[in-house]
């Protein structure tokens, strides 16, 4: 097949098809180089807080610690990372 008949069939540009079949290193997108780290989360900046929350009252819910984190200590937090956390 040709390049613009591939590209017509599989809905892409006839450059990028091109591309894809002269250098087969760029299918797979570049890795991310790390310096050996791991990813630092936002959640283990309030980890400690959320840990003794929880040891004071057991069955506090994670609406009730993000609220609280909210307004005593004014962390702008998303509530689904408290959740998980």
């Amino acid at each position: 097949m040709s390049l613009r008949e591939i590209a017509k069939e599989s809905g892409v540009n006839r450059r990028t098809v091109s591309k894809y079949l002269t250098d087969p290193a760029s299918v797979a997108p570049p890795k991310r180089e790390t310096a050996g780290q791991r990813p630092r989360r936002v959640v283990d900046e309030v980890a400690p807080l959320i840990d003794a929350m929880l040891r004071s009252e057991i069955l506090l819910k994670g609406r009730v610690i993000h609220e609280r984190l909210a307004q005593d200590y004014g962390v702008t937090i998303n509530y689904q990372r408290v959740k998980l956390y």
